[in-house]
């Protein structure tokens, strides 16, 4: 558990924006409380490498961004897992938000907000809380009962198992017996053992409690069709 502040503290933080005017001005703003800004800017390099030197972390991005933020968000923690993210975006799409809280966020602000409120955010990710509002904590109770659908993929993003193999390891993580996979997917028990062998080769795995885990923590959702909302992007 992350412990209380000391009021006097300054609380050192990175501003990565696509937008250095924005940034700046942030700064600026932030500057005039006990915030201590080791970063702003709109290099993701120079932002990366600033991680090891703060305690929050403020990653802005808008619609038009190339960049998968979810990918700068893993990039700052594996340098700095102490430090704590805070995505701002302009609307809270479902598929960004839930996406950041899993690649490990702890904050979604809404970029329309105060720069008061923005103070206060910043604050609570620091003292160890969760920053949401209501619509993003409803995309996040409504991905935890909808169906879940596994798509493994690897550093790149490339898919690891085919559309069968995923079908597989969803009926496996909903604790279903050989058997009653076989009967779920039209299979003979056999071409499921079949199935489970060559998941375990490509994943590195030995056993389905090593499956579970790894697929809870390597899944990305799969996308709904054509028109369905793209993750937002960053260009830098």
């Amino acid at each position: 558990m992350t412990q209380s502040l000391n009021p006097e503290a300054a609380i050192r933080v990175i501003i990565l924006d696509s937008n250095r005017m924005s940034a700046e001005l942030l700064a600026n703003a932030l500057k005039r409380n006990r915030f201590d800004v080791v970063y702003k800017g709109c290099k993701v390099a120079e932002a990366v490498y600033a991680a090891g030197h703060a305690d929050v972390a403020l990653v802005s991005i808008t619609t038009s961004d190339h960049v998968d933020a979810c990918e700068i968000i893993r990039r700052l923690r594996s340098v700095s897992p102490p430090v704590q993210i805070i995505l701002m975006i302009e609307v809270p799409d479902a598929a960004i938000v839930i996406e950041a809280f899993r690649a490990g966020v702890r904050g979604i602000f809404r970029r329309s907000t105060s720069v008061r409120v923005l103070k206060k955010c910043i604050l609570a990710v620091h003292d160890g809380q969760i920053w949401a509002g209501n619509e993003e904590l409803i995309y996040l109770l409504s991905a935890l009962t909808e169906p879940r659908h596994f798509r493994l993929t690897d550093a790149r993003g490339v898919e690891l198992l085919s559309k069968r193999e995923e079908d597989v390891v969803r009926c496996v993580a909903e604790g279903l017996t050989n058997r009653e996979i076989a009967k779920e997917l039209g299979l003979r028990e056999n071409t499921v053992k079949n199935y489970l062998f060559r998941i375990f080769d490509k994943l590195g795995i030995s056993n389905r409690v090593e499956l579970i885990l790894y697929a809870s923590g390597n899944t990305a959702p799969r996308p709904a069709g054509p028109g369905a909302a793209a993750t937002a992007k960053m260009t830098f």
